[in-house]
């Protein structure tokens, strides 16, 4: 089925059906047109701006790219080359050793004296901790949100960071949509040409979350449409100015009721792009801008003694003790007789 209604530019032949369109109340996923429907402009119409989309509450999508309207559904832009569609967040492969338990400790039972606020008794016994081997990748299946807990305390630390004089500033939360007839540029290009419409509506700066794919509502699958999260700081006026001027919809989410927990959710889904970062920081806490002092790293030292937590291998009788309630960093005690140092140094999560 090729579109070819009046007033409408077809992008390029359609992969549905044309059987059961807007059969469907609001079906924005899909969409579609056929003579029933009658295409008007925006202001014409009552619309719900959705992410890069212009969708007609019946169900229909019209995009308007200059003086033309453009109509667009998932699968139009299967023929056309792709720069910047890249696997999503944990859909990679694990390493072996990903998600594996293992322990680390303080044998210094001499050292250890007195009883704890729990009420165990440590004279002589060994500290000990349970940890899960993390390779922090944003690809790995296993170990993505270990990487998306670190980048969203590192963004929410960033972002508060941010003061202007004489204003108690919000971040709030901005979804900007790539409009069609851009889909086929890069990564590069497209941070560009965002970065712009951001600065036509107001937007101060913050931080940039790509996601390359949407998921579609029905069918639960992944669809090439390339958006930006923007959580940032600013007071968004001319978004109609800048659609019409760029192609590019601005939406203002608004300020969220947890930062932290939006971030983490965008990440959860984000774009990995080969040799470059998904996340990406523009306008007042750019990089150049904005400098945040870094952390050190925190020492993992024995809370008894003082001592560094090393890593032990289970030498006692039987198997190595497990506990029902176990997490990361769940402590014990137990006999120094038990354990013993490992041989082997240079572990990853940064005990020695």
């Amino acid at each position: 089925m090729t579109l070819d209604l009046p007033g409408i530019l077809p992008i390029s032949q359609s992969t549905f059906s044309e059987k059961g369109f807007l059969t469907t109340k609001n079906n924005k996923t899909l969409g579609g047109f056929d003579g029933r429907f009658k295409v008007a402009r925006a202001k014409n119409k009552k619309w719900d701006v959705l992410y890069s989309e212009l969708v007609h509450e019946e169900g229909a999508v019209v995009v308007e790219a200059g003086f033309s309207q453009v109509a667009v559904k998932s699968g139009w832009n299967e023929s056309l080359p792709v720069l910047a569609d890249f696997p999503l967040v944990g859909s990679g492969e694990k390493y072996d050793s990903c998600g594996l338990w293992f322990t680390v400790g303080c044998l210094n039972g001499e050292g250890h004296q007195g009883m704890n606020l729990d009420g165990v008794n440590m004279n002589g016994k060994a500290y000990l901790e349970k940890h899960v081997q993390s390779c922090h990748r944003a690809l790995c299946p296993v170990c993505w949100e270990y990487w998306a807990n670190r980048e969203k305390d590192n963004a929410s630390k960033r972002i508060h960071s941010f003061h202007l004089e004489g204003r108690n500033l919000q971040p709030i939360h901005l979804i900007v949509g790539v409009p069609s007839f851009d889909f086929g540029l890069s990564l590069q290009e497209l941070r560009k040409k965002v970065y712009k419409s951001l600065k036509e509506v107001h937007c101060l700066g913050g931080m940039m979350i790509f996601h390359p794919r949407r998921k579609n509502a029905f069918s639960g699958e992944w669809y090439f449409s390339p958006h930006f999260h923007v959580l940032g700081f600013g007071w968004i006026l001319d978004v109609r100015r800048n659609y019409f001027k760029s192609g590019y919809v601005v939406k203002n989410v608004g300020i969220r009721k947890s930062l932290e927990g939006t971030i983490w959710y965008q990440l959860s889904h984000a774009g990995v792009p080969d040799k470059k970062h998904g996340i990406s920081w523009f306008g007042c806490l750019s990089y150049n801008k904005l400098h945040v002092k870094k952390e050190e790293e925190k020492e993992h030292l024995c809370p008894i003694c003082g001592e560094f937590l090393r890593k032990v291998v289970w030498i006692g009788k039987g198997i190595e003790p497990c506990f029902k309630d176990e997490f990361e960093g769940f402590s014990f005690f137990d006999s120094p007789d038990n354990w013993m140092y490992s041989p082997l140094l240079g572990f990853r999560g940064g005990f020695v």
